[in-house]
């Protein structure tokens, strides 16, 4: 008993000392936003679909780096669900002023489409294609690719802070959707104190307006 007890301990003790240098920093909110529900339901016969739409802006801070990479992932349905199979994931760079849109659709939407389609979308416009038998449901998350979300560069941050997002699950039936709630996003105005008085405060990593 006394040899199980102590290779559990040995355990936990090697995981606490693992979260600090890994998991802290994916669950950082400077670098991590989780959006807790999406869903996508293709078009069949003469009903409209549901499809989930999301903007990402630069908007030009100036705490801000002036390219800022993110990936956003749909998590929760199995790969299959997915064309092609797995691939639940976008990754892309957004410029100082610039607003990239992601959509998340069925593959045999007839207008929401980059294969059928192409003409009407351009390098900022990006997809995560779902099967065209299935209608998955999920949530949405938004990570910044830098590791080091707290730490400037010349005064400047790369960090999701940084962006200023919104989300729609839009049904076309009813022309009208849901808003997106998105945790942990730059909504949440932030102010640190800087240690140099009760008063004093630091807007280095502060958040701005969406």
């Amino acid at each position: 008993m006394k040899k199980i007890v102590l290779t559990w301990l040995v355990g936990l003790v090697a995981w606490a000392a693992f979260v600090p240098t890994s998991m802290a920093q994916t669950i950082d909110r400077s670098r991590v936003a989780v959006s807790p529900f999406a869903q996508i339901v293709p078009p069949t016969g003469g009903n409209g679909s549901f499809y989930t739409f999301l903007a990402f802006t630069h908007p030009s801070l100036s705490t801000a780096v002036s390219q800022i990479e993110i990936t956003v992932s749909m998590e929760g349905p199995t790969d299959a669900n997915f064309e092609p199979s797995g691939d639940r994931s976008e990754t892309f760079t957004i410029g100082a002023g610039e607003t990239h849109k992601l959509f998340i659709v069925a593959t045999n939407h007839p207008v929401i489409n980059p294969t059928s389609n192409a003409a009407s979308f351009g390098s900022r416009d990006h997809f995560i294609a779902t099967s065209a038998s299935s209608a998955p449901s999920g949530n949405i998350r938004v990570l910044t690719t830098n590791t080091t979300p707290t730490v400037a560069s010349s005064g400047k941050f790369n960090n999701l802070n940084q962006i200023s997002m919104w989300g729609v699950i839009f049904h076309e039936a009813n022309g009208a959707g849901f808003a997106m709630e998105f945790i942990g996003d730059m909504h949440d105005s932030t102010v640190l104190p800087d240690g140099n008085g009760s008063n004093a405060v630091s807007l280095t990593t502060g958040r701005g307006i969406n």
